[in-house]
């Protein structure tokens, strides 16, 4: 994607959270992108200096400061193909809510399964996952 138009996935998505929803504030993007509000703002950084969103200050408080695209971005966003969120992203944000808990529960065993060969030294640390698929398949 970097190659075709010089901005990165989570640009594209940042253009397109704003496409979809102009005058969110800069905390709205970073919630739906599921980032921290820094890197949500460095990202908004080098897209204004890129000229693709502005910034526009509130009419009646001018303290809130929301983000709108530029002619240059909507172009940008016109010629990008793809999804606006990466498949995972979408996915995760479409399933309900207690199967989201369920795999939280499962993926939060695996972690602790995973403490003793967090160790680069440890021999499973450097066999692929295929590899062990393939031998528990064989058996």
């Amino acid at each position: 994607m970097h190659k075709q138009t010089g901005l990165s996935g989570a640009q594209l998505w940042f253009l397109r959270e704003v496409a979809a929803d102009p005058g969110l504030t800069l905390g709205q993007v970073a919630q739906r992108q599921a980032i921290h509000q820094s890197t949500a703002s460095n990202q908004l950084e080098k897209l204004v200096r890129r000229g693709l969103v502005q910034r526009v200050k509130g009419e009646q408080d001018r303290r809130l400061t929301r983000l709108q695209l530029t002619e240059a971005g909507k172009a940008a966003l016109a010629e990008t193909p793809g999804p606006a969120r990466g498949v995972l992203q979408e996915l995760l944000l479409t399933m309900p809510q207690d199967e989201l808990h369920q795999l939280d529960t499962a993926l939060a065993a695996v972690v602790n399964r995973l403490e003793p060969w967090l160790d680069h030294e440890h021999p499973a640390a450097q066999t692929p996952l295929a590899t062990l698929l393939d031998d528990q398949a064989e058996d």
